[in-house]
């Protein structure tokens, strides 16, 4: 008996869907793809969401179907502020495996599996990056001794709130005082 070996990276964990506080959506520009099971659901849903559901299936050849997106491109039940009235309607556990699943993903080759976080979607990839962000942030800190949050988001191509949120960890790591508007190289007894 074969033994599948799972390779994980370090961050995966610590991912975490923020909806309707992304600054973009996962729900935007590509086909929303139905599992069979979830299909089969949705056609059984009643009343006026039931309607909704059905007005935008499209089956397919694998017993699943598609969503037709809005003339915008975006999922039909993706609402004003983000958010996903399916979610909101029936539940999280009625999401269909791909809305369910995205950005994580799962591929085997052979007795190895490798999970992982799809880069497209904003939060796994600040996520992914991260590490080499904290490098970076470092780097610059030992050569200027500081640095302000709207130069090092320029520079690094990351959001402010990103790089604040850097900051606040490299704070409580010790390696930098936060200061108004940036932060300041931490001076050891060694410096």
């Amino acid at each position: 008996m074969n033994s599948m070996k799972r390779r994980t990276p370090y961050y995966y964990k610590n991912f975490k869907c923020i909806a309707g506080d992304c600054r973009d959506t996962c729900c935007a520009g590509w086909d929303v793809d139905v599992d069979e099971k979830s299909y089969r659901f949705y056609r059984k849903v009643k009343g006026d969401f039931g309607k909704r559901l059905k007005s935008v299936m499209v089956p397919d050849s694998e017993g699943g179907c598609t969503f037709t997106l809005t003339d915008d491109n975006r999922c039909p039940f993706i609402n004003d502020i983000n958010l996903c009235d399916l979610y909101i309607a029936l539940g999280e556990e009625h999401l269909c495996e791909t809305c369910d699943e995205f950005p994580r993903f799962i591929n085997e080759y052979g007795s190895l599996r490798e999970v992982g976080l799809a880069p497209s979607c904003i939060t796994a990839g600040e996520i992914m990056f991260a590490e080499e962000r904290i490098r970076k942030i470092k780097e610059i800190l030992l050569k200027y001794e500081q640095v302000d949050v709207s130069t090092l988001a320029s520079v690094l191509g990351a959001s402010v709130t990103t790089i604040r949120r850097d900051l606040d960890r490299l704070e409580s790591e010790g390696f930098l005082i936060k200061a108004h508007g940036g932060a300041v190289l931490k001076q050891t007894s060694e410096s």
